[in-house]
């Protein structure tokens, strides 16, 4: 993951940054996501990419993951420009959840859960 390693302003009740000005993450995710999971799903937006939407990841893996939750950009999936736009990534995770829970983020959820994140 890379990420541009700018300071934001904290969210108190999850004690982490809330991501770039422009763009408000905590919004988009209490849009599309199902109000149970909304402070989950913040949890695993900031492990995955600090909140920024142009983050790239999995940088030795075929396709990269992109944005906000760092989808792989699988065929049939949004391109990699849709994916880097904050909105679109955040709307398709949510998608993704839906269909699967948070098995597409395993591993950030286990860093969560032991403190690793």
């Amino acid at each position: 993951m890379t990420t541009a390693g700018t300071e934001y302003d904290s969210v108190p009740a999850l004690g982490i940054p809330a991501g770039p000005p422009e763009i408000d993450v905590s919004f988009l995710i209490e849009r599309y996501w199902p109000h149970p999971v909304w402070e989950t799903a913040k949890r695993v937006a900031w492990c995955e990419s600090h909140y920024n939407p142009s983050a790239v990841g999995d940088h030795n893996l075929d396709p990269k993951a992109y944005g906000i939750f760092q989808i792989r950009a699988f065929p049939r999936r949004p391109t990699v420009a849709a994916l880097l736009q904050a909105e679109t990534n955040i709307a398709y995770a949510a998608s993704l959840y839906a269909a699967h829970g948070w098995a597409p983020w395993a591993n950030t959820m286990a860093k969560i859960q032991d403190g690793r994140c």
